[in-house]
C-alpha cells in the first residue's frame, strides 16, 4: 500500500473531514430552519440561501468524501475521482450564481424595497434556481463528457483539472479560475453599496 511522506498529512486529513463535517451539518441546519418556517419559506432571500446551502452542502460532501476515501493512502479509483470532481464542479457552478442574485436581491430590498416584489416574486426566484440548475448540470456534464475532468489530488488535498486541451477544458478552467472571484468581488460591492446607502439614510 502506498503511504504519504508526510508526517503531518493524516492529522490534517482528520481535521479537513471533521472541519468539513461541521461546514456540511451547518448548511443542514440552515436549509432545514429555513424551510420548516413558513415565514421564511415565503421570503425569496430564503429561498435563494436554501438552495446556496444545499449546494454548499453537496461540495462539501464531495470533498469530506473524497478525503475520507484518500485517508490512509493517496490512492483513489480513476472514475470514483472523477464522479465526486463532477459533483463538486456541479454544485460550485450552483451556488455561485445564487451567491450573486441573493447580493442583488439584498440590494432591491434596501435601495427600491417597493421593487421587491415584483423583481423577485416566488415565480421568478424560483425560474432563477431552475436555471441556476440547469447551469450547475451543464458544468457537471462537460466533466464527464470525456474532453476533461476534475480529479482528486490527495497529495494538495484538492480537486484538478486534467491536462485536456479543448474548447470545453479551456472554458470549465477558465470558469473554475476566475467564477467565484467574479462574484466575491462584485457582491462585495453591493452589499458595499448597500452599507453606504444605509448609512447616507441613517
Amino acid at each position: 500500500m502506498v503511504n504519504y511522506e508526510n508526517p503531518f498529512h493524516y492529522n490534517f486529513f482528520v481535521f479537513y473531514i471533521i472541519f468539513g463535517s461541521i461546514l456540511l451539518v451547518l448548511n443542514l441546519q440552515t436549509m432545514l430552519v429555513t424551510r420548516r418556517s413558513k415565514c421564511l419559506w415565503a421570503l425569496s432571500a430564503y429561498r435563494l440561501i436554501f438552495f446556496s446551502s444545499a449546494a454548499d452542502a453537496v461540495n462539501c460532501g464531495a470533498q469530506v468524501a473524497a478525503v475520507a476515501i484518500t485517508l490512509r493512502t493517496p490512492v483513489i479509483h480513476p472514475t470514483l475521482s472523477s464522479l465526486l470532481g463532477a459533483l463538486s464542479v456541479t454544485s460550485y457552478a450552483m451556488e455561485y450564481p445564487t451567491i450573486f442574485v441573493l447580493a442583488f436581491n439584498r440590494f432591491i430590498a434596501v435601495v427600491f424595497p417597493k421593487k421587491m416584489d415584483l423583481i423577485f416574486d416566488e415565480k421568478k426566484t424560483m425560474i432563477i434556481l431552475i436555471l441556476c440548475c440547469l447551469f450547475g448540470a451543464f458544468t457537471g456534464a462537460l466533466c464527464l463528457s470525456g474532453e476533461i475532468r476534475l480529479m482528486w489530488d490527495p497529495y494538495n488535498s484538492k480537486f484538478y483539472f486534467t491536462n485536456e486541451s479543448s474548447f470545453t477544458a479551456n472554458f470549465l478552467r477558465a470558469m473554475n479560475l476566475y467564477y467565484g472571484e467574479f462574484v466575491y468581488i462584485t457582491s462585495f460591492i453591493i452589499y458595499l453599496i448597500i452599507v453606504v446607502f444605509l448609512l447616507c439614510n441613517v
